[in-house]
This record gives C-alpha cells, sequence and structure tokens, in this order.
C-alpha cells in the first residue's frame, strides 16, 4: 500500500503500488505536515479482505496509535467504487470505523466526484453553525 502525498491535501491510498515504506512511517510523514487533509481510498475496503491477517492487523494497530492525530487532521475519507457498488455491510463497516476514529467516510462512483467532494470538505466554516 502506498499513501500518496503527491496531490496534497488530497492523500490517495493506493493499493496496487507499495511505497517500501512501513505503514507507520507512511502515517508519520503525512502528520508531520501539520496540515488538514482529505484520505481517498482508490479501491474498496473489501480488497483488504484478500490480505494476510497480519497485514490488516498492523493497519489497525497503526491507525490506534495514531487515533488522536486522525481525529484532528483527517478531513474526511472517501472511498472510489470503481468495481461497482460496494455492498451494505462493508459500508456499514467502514461508517463504524469513521465514527470510531472521528473520520467522516463518503463513498463515491469515481475520482473526479472524490476531488469535488474533498474540496469541499476542505473548504473551512466562515461562519460555523451552532
Amino acid at each position: 500500500m502506498l499513501i500518496d502525498l503527491k496531490e496534497f491535501p488530497l492523500v490517495y491510498m493506493r493499493a496496487d503500488q507499495d511505497s517500501g515504506e512501513s505503514p507507520e512511517a507512511q502515517i508519520k510523514a503525512l502528520f508531520a505536515r501539520g496540515e488538514r487533509f482529505v484520505m481517498i481510498a482508490d479501491h474498496s475496503p473489501e480488497h483488504h479482505q484478500e490480505e494476510p491477517h497480519e497485514q490488516r492487523k498492523e493497519r489497525a494497530q497503526v491507525l490506534k496509535r495514531f487515533r488522536d492525530q486522525l481525529k484532528r487532521w483527517c478531513a474526511g475519507a472517501i472511498v472510489i467504487e470503481n468495481g461497482g457498488p460496494i455492498s451494505k455491510p462493508i459500508k456499514l463497516a467502514a461508517q463504524a470505523f469513521g465514527n470510531a476514529f472521528g473520520v467522516s467516510f463518503a463513498f463515491v462512483k469515481d475520482d473526479e466526484t472524490a476531488r469535488k467532494i474533498a474540496r469541499r470538505i476542505l473548504v473551512p466554516q466562515a461562519f460555523p453553525l451552532g
């Protein structure tokens, strides 16, 4: 997995590419920027079911260690449904994950829609409501 920062603050999780760095090193580099971002996954969460259990476990542990930074810097997460609609149980699991880590999830059909939503999420509210 590659956490692609080339288009920051749009941060792509690329399942089909390898960074050569550990997930923890990639996450640390992302948070070291000290700026809000939107995470965009170019693959379905169902893709992770094919990974070995140890890889999934390691990723979950890394995310738990960085929970506070994730809540602070990640403005939202978007999943691109390239391979067709994602099943309802997977969407519910992603939403539960998002709730646990304080990150809202959106599921979209293509990259163009993901970019539009991400840019909207990143615009600070001039007049906060409430």
